[in-house]
Parts: C-alpha cells; sequence; structure tokens
C-alpha cells in the first residue's frame, strides 16, 4: 500500500505542478484513469484524486468504461460521421468482454 501511495504521491507532484503552471485549478477538468494502475488500484486512485483535489477541487476524476482501443474507434467513427450517441456506448459497454475476449483469441490464433 505504500509503495502505492508514494507512485501516487510521484505523479501527483507532477500533475500538481502542471496543474499550476497552467492556472488551471479552478476549471474543473477531468482526470481520466489510463493504464492498469489507474484503473485497477482503487487505492492509489483515490489517493491520486485526493492530491489533486488538494490543488484544484473541481477535478472530475473519471474512470473509462471502456479500453482506449475502444475510445479510438468511436473518435474514428465520429470522424466518419457516425452519431456517436448514448445507446451506442451502452451497446459497445454490454458488448465489449465478448468482442475483446474474441478478438485476443483471434491475435493468439486461438478460437474464443
Amino acid at each position: 500500500a505504500g509503495c502505492l501511495r508514494d507512485a501516487a504521491d510521484d505523479l501527483a507532484d507532477m500533475a500538481v505542478g502542471m496543474i499550476r503552471e497552467s492556472g488551471v485549478e479552478d476549471a474543473g477538468l477531468p482526470v481520466i484513469a489510463s493504464g492498469s494502475v489507474a484503473q485497477k488500484s482503487r487505492l492509489w486512485w483515490r489517493h491520486m484524486c485526493g492530491r489533486l483535489a488538494e490543488v484544484a477541487p473541481g477535478i472530475e476524476p473519471i474512470i473509462p468504461r471502456v479500453p482506449p482501443a475502444v475510445g479510438a474507434a468511436l473518435l474514428a467513427l465520429g470522424a466518419m460521421g457516425v452519431e456517436v450517441t448514448p445507446a451506442l456506448i451502452e451497446r459497445i459497454v454490454a458488448t465489449q468482454d465478448q468482442h475483446l475476449r474474441a478478438a485476443e483469441a483471434a491475435a493468439d490464433g486461438r478460437t474464443p
């Protein structure tokens, strides 16, 4: 637990410096969990967000419901003119595990 807090402190120190230097303490910006530690360690995430909230109380911590590749695909669909609706996102969230397992199996040469 101490190692996770120390790691969160190290990154928070850099982020706090960027927040202060940019002058966005009151902007209420989102802070998005990216990477396995941020997304899977609640201890790390809570500590990190707590440190950031000390400087920027309006931050909005977000843990994405889909992997980054799915987010990139949604951006690409939007760029192609496809309307990315809440219903589409809910459908992706509901079915992503099945499709991601199949894609991983295909990449490994296995059958799902």
